[in-house]
């Protein structure tokens, strides 16, 4: 079963670099699905982190907010800092793609704390 979702994982990374994003959501998807069924945290938050990367390019941004939060509790719940990291730079990108300056410098200054403490200079 993670065999068959790292393939669909893979594929949707190379839907999404090829802009069909609408064959990447659901390969995605349909990853998600099998990683849940397997019970695979880490997985179930890269395959989140890619689908909210997704509906962010086609301007679906409370879906990729949704997206990018469930990838945040993942994170936090397995203790993946690297994963907080990116999902808390992906929510401070979609606020300010949505205007929404406040919540986006919350969720980017979260980002810097976690990297100040990796001592993570490029994050």
């Amino acid at each position: 079963m993670t065999q068959e979702a790292d393939l669909l994982l893979k594929q949707g990374i190379s839907q999404y670099q090829k802009n069909d994003f609408e064959a990447a959501l659901r390969s995605w998807h349909e990853a998600l699905n099998l990683y849940r069924a397997s019970l695979n945290l880490r997985r179930q938050g890269a395959a989140l982190g890619n689908l909210g990367a997704a509906y962010q390019v086609m301007s679906d941004l409370s879906q990729a907010i949704a997206c990018f939060k469930e990838h945040l509790a993942i994170s936090e719940e397995i203790q993946d800092p690297q994963g907080e990291i990116n999902a808390l730079t992906n929510l401070g990108n979609a606020y300010q793609a949505l205007g929404e300056y406040t919540k986006a410098i919350y969720y980017l200054r979260h980002r810097l704390a976690i990297a100040q403490t990796l001592a993570d200079r490029q994050s």
